[in-house]
Order: C-alpha cells, then sequence, then structure tokens
C-alpha cells in the first residue's frame, strides 16, 4: 500500500508529509508518443528515488514500462527488495502495471 500510495503523491504537494515523500514525476514527458530509453530511465530514476525513501527498501530492480495508447497515462512494473530481520532473508515484492503519470 505505501509503495502505491507514494507513486501517486506529487513530492511536496500536500504539507502533511515530509518533503521526502512522494515522487517527483518528469512531467514534461506526460502524453509523449513516442518515448525514449533516457526518458524510460528518467522515471525509473523517480520512482526509485521515491521508495528508497522507505527504511526497509535496500533496492527497486527489474523495471519495465507500457503506455496507454489512446490516453496519457503511463504504467510501471518493477521488483522492490526488502531488508532482512534476522532470521528472515531479504523479501522481494513485484509490483505490475502502477500507475505513474
Amino acid at each position: 500500500m505505501w509503495v502505491e500510495h507514494t507513486l501517486r503523491t506529487a513530492r511536496e504537494a500536500h504539507p502533511i508529509f515530509s518533503t521526502a515523500y512522494g515522487i517527483e514525476q518528469p512531467y514534461e514527458l506526460i502524453g509523449q508518443a513516442n518515448i525514449s530509453e533516457g526518458d524510460l530511465s528518467t522515471f525509473s530514476d523517480a520512482i526509485e528515488t521515491a521508495l528508497l525513501v522507505h527504511d526497509r527498501i535496500v533496492a527497486v530492480e527489474d523495471f519495465s514500462f507500457s503506455q496507454d495508447p489512446f490516453e496519457e497515462e503511463m504504467y510501471a512494473s518493477f521488483t522492490v527488495v526488502l531488508d532482512s530481520a534476522p532470521p528472515m532473508n531479504p523479501q522481494t515484492v513485484e509490483f505490475s502495471n502502477v500507475q505513474v503519470t
């Protein structure tokens, strides 16, 4: 729940949250018909930066993106790696088609 809420909240949009909470969206990319690999890297970096604020998340990996050709929406799929709390091993949580725009 925290991951999806974070990615739906623009950074510094609500004074109730800290300035580190939320995502800095690359608004100039929203709605573009042809998004380059460099642009997707910008989305990956924004997602990773937003999620690494959580003290249990140690990595965000395996990004893939899809865009609805009829709407101005971008969706991301990725894996979140959580730290290990002894005696457990690190855990991964997969997210699929999370709206990022």
